[in-house]
């Protein structure tokens, strides 16, 4: 008898565990940056459904013309995306969305686009400040701030810095998995595009792009 208590009160625990909505779970937003020369692109994902996000993200103006954003189609509320992404000033945008509930909102929530005055700028930065996401089910929010950066005439994959990517860069980014070098160009780094530096799954995708089998970012 006092097996089967026991055995009914783990099979109860279990069954109320199953029950916290997976939507109440928290993770910090990502920002990543990616461009061409003349264009720069700076996109926000999460990783956790979230029911709405929103903040601030400062640019510098003088190097970086606003142009446009777009949101990602099925994800977002596309009818209240356009209003919802404002340049709220010189150098400042504003947002706030609702994720698509019924598909959920997991993975790229918008991308903003500016153009590059060349002249002015070598290497920009982006600020999301004030920022708070919100779960589907409304009883989580989290507050957080993030922040990118990008190498205006950067090529992403080229560790070393010698304009080329090549085996040499492969070779410079062990050394520095192994902590023998801090000597990369980080914002060439992130070679999968996710976001972050994580030298295992940057390595992996740098060898598959030396080896003809995928592309960078």
């Amino acid at each position: 008898m006092k097996k089967f208590i026991l055995l009914a009160s783990i099979a109860l625990l279990l069954a109320v565990s199953f029950m916290v909505p997976a939507s109440a779970e928290t993770a910090q937003p990502i920002m990543r940056v990616a461009g061409d020369g003349e264009t720069v692109t700076l996109t926000v994902s999460t990783e956790t459904i979230y029911g709405g996000l929103q903040g601030e993200i400062a640019f510098d103006a003088t190097a970086l013309t606003y142009v446009n954003a777009a949101v990602t189609e099925g994800l977002i509320d596309e009818a209240k995306a356009e209003t919802a992404i404002q340049l709220k000033s010189d150098g400042v945008i504003k947002f706030a969305l609702l994720g698509n509930v019924e598909n959920g909102a997991s993975g790229d929530w918008f991308t903003l686009t500016f153009s590059v005055n060349t002249d002015k700028a070598t290497e920009v930065s982006f600020n999301l400040t004030n920022g708070k996401a919100s779960s589907v089910d409304g009883l989580t929010s989290t507050a957080f701030e993030t922040s990118a950066s990008y190498t205006v005439n950067g090529i992403l994959g080229d560790i070393n810095g010698d304009t080329k990517v090549d085996i040499k860069d492969l070779i410079r980014f062990k050394k520095y998995a192994a902590k023998v070098t801090s000597d990369i160009v980080e914002s060439n780094a992130d070679c999968d595009g996710n976001g972050v530096i994580e030298p295992a799954n940057d390595m992996a995708k740098l060898v598959q792009y030396l080896i003809g089998k995928s592309t960078l970012g």
